[in-house]
């Protein structure tokens, strides 16, 4: 089995899993090697099982690089089983903020990975393919277009072999508890909970993987939300149709409550002035309950990052903004450098009077990238990779 990502902490742990099954010959590949030595100690582990472990560094982004990592693997242990692409790279931004080395950055390992192996294997008569995919492509997360991107990909490619009969499955995974680049970094693990977004413990998401290749599905979701909690911090997902089975009539209700409130704001008060003054004095009382501290006159124009305002706390302020002022606003948009409470009372103001967003105003919850569309089913093998070669500045 030849596992991309195969020595970052998520790669390990499937690892671990498999040999417990009876895999007996496993080759991990990674861009660093082996990093350090809790590395080293899970391969001792998976060779004390029985196993045959070989740890390659290479690029998978590189064709010729992975080409050769899979031919020297069959010449020396047979012919390949099966195939887990679970290499990751993140840069996260605004949409609006996006370089296009950023996105490459984020896209390449995801995007054009996947195509190589699926180039290369594609004529093998692999048990699985499986491509390691994010639940961020199915229910969008702020900062993370480059990375829903890649996932969306990844969700496309596995859906284009299923239809040729080429085995694919494409897990969007949630977060998973005690292993991988979620679970080593608690501010996103709380910023999840935060969302009502709750860790996969390993066990659980591999029998999820399992049941979902027995079913023969190319695509699914694993993760655990609590919906209630979810669709408070992204109202919008309640008028989507496609997530109808999950959320109840009472769901949808309580996510409409922040529209009741905005019209409350709108028709409060018979002078703009009026409506600002009050805006900034909810907006202060708002900022002064996340930061624990009073907010002077004289701070209103103050960035709120250097009154220690981190990521943990624009969850919070984010969610407060919505439930008094009935406007939600991305967390990615309030981490932005230079926003203050004058600011904040600015864009709120635009928002509740149904004004587009300036480019200035930082919020991008209602902004929109259009470009060309682009019949993806018709295009061939070739086409595919030349698009991808011009995506991602390769020759």
């Amino acid at each position: 089995v030849l596992i991309t990502g195969g020595l970052g902490g998520l790669g390990l742990a499937l690892s671990s899993w498999l040999v417990d099954r009876g895999v007996r010959s496993l080759v991990l590949v990674g861009r660093s090697g082996v990093k350090d030595e809790k590395g080293r100690a899970a391969i001792a582990r998976l060779e004390a099982k029985g196993a045959t472990v070989k740890v390659v560094q290479a690029d998978v982004t590189k064709y010729d690089e992975m080409k050769s990592v899979i031919e020297k693997a069959e010449a020396s242990e047979g012919s390949l089983a099966g195939v887990v692409h679970a290499a990751m790279v993140l840069d996260d931004s605004l949409i609006v903020n996006l370089e296009d080395a950023q996105l490459a950055k984020a896209l390449a390992p995801k995007a054009k990975g996947a195509w190589n192996l699926h180039q290369l294997t594609r004529g093998k008569k692999l048990d699985f393919f499986i491509v390691f995919s994010s639940f961020s492509s199915l229910l969008g997360l702020p900062g993370q277009g480059g990375y829903a991107a890649g996932n969306t990909f990844l969700d496309l490619l596995a859906l284009r072999r299923h239809r040729e009969g080429l085995p694919a499955l494409s897990i969007g995974w949630g977060p998973i508890a005690r292993v991988g680049y979620v679970a080593e970094r608690q501010d996103l693990m709380k910023d999840f909970f935060a969302q009502g977004v709750r860790p996969l413990a390993p066990e659980a998401a591999w029998q999820a993987m399992t049941d979902a290749i027995r079913a023969g599905l190319p695509h699914v979701g694993v993760m655990d939300v609590d919906w209630n909690v979810f669709v408070r911090q992204l109202p919008g997902i309640a008028k989507r149709p496609r997530y109808g089975r999950l959320l109840s009539q009472a769901k949808v209700e309580q996510a409409s409550a922040n529209e009741n409130a905005a019209l409350s704001l709108k028709d409060k008060f018979s002078t703009a002035e009026e409506r600002r003054s009050y805006l900034i004095e909810l907006l202060t009382k708002a900022v002064g309950a996340v930061l624990g501290m009073s907010i002077t006159a004289d701070q209103l124009k103050q960035p709120l990052e250097t009154m220690g305002f981190d990521s943990l706390l624009a969850v919070e302020l984010s969610s407060e903004i919505q439930k008094t002022v009935g406007v939600k606003l991305a967390k990615m948009s309030l981490l932005q450098g230079g926003i203050s409470i004058d600011r904040l009372t600015t864009i709120v103001e635009r928002l509740l009077g149904g004004k587009g967003l300036e480019s200035g105003d930082l919020d991008q919850s209602e902004q929109r990238v259009k470009g060309p569309s682009l019949d993806v089913d018709s295009l061939d093998d070739e086409q595919v990779d030349e698009l991808l070669a011009q995506m991602l500045n390769k020759d």
